[in-house]
């Protein structure tokens, strides 16, 4: 089972936009996602892509 949240997009330059957001996968591995999207002629392309581990701070 995978969640996704937290969404967020942001235009970086023309045509050029980062997309984030959280991906919680099977309740126990979670994620920040950050992703680079370019608009090309043959259409949208991931240019960049990186998920890195967060543990939760809520002190459990």
């Amino acid at each position: 089972m995978w969640e996704t949240t937290d969404f967020q997009c942001r235009r970086l330059a023309g045509g050029v936009y980062l997309l984030t957001y959280t991906l919680l996968q099977e309740n126990t591995r979670k994620t920040r996602r950050s992703t680079i999207w370019q608009r090309t002629e043959e259409g949208w392309k991931i240019v960049y892509h990186q998920g890195t581990m967060v543990q939760d701070t809520d002190g459990a």
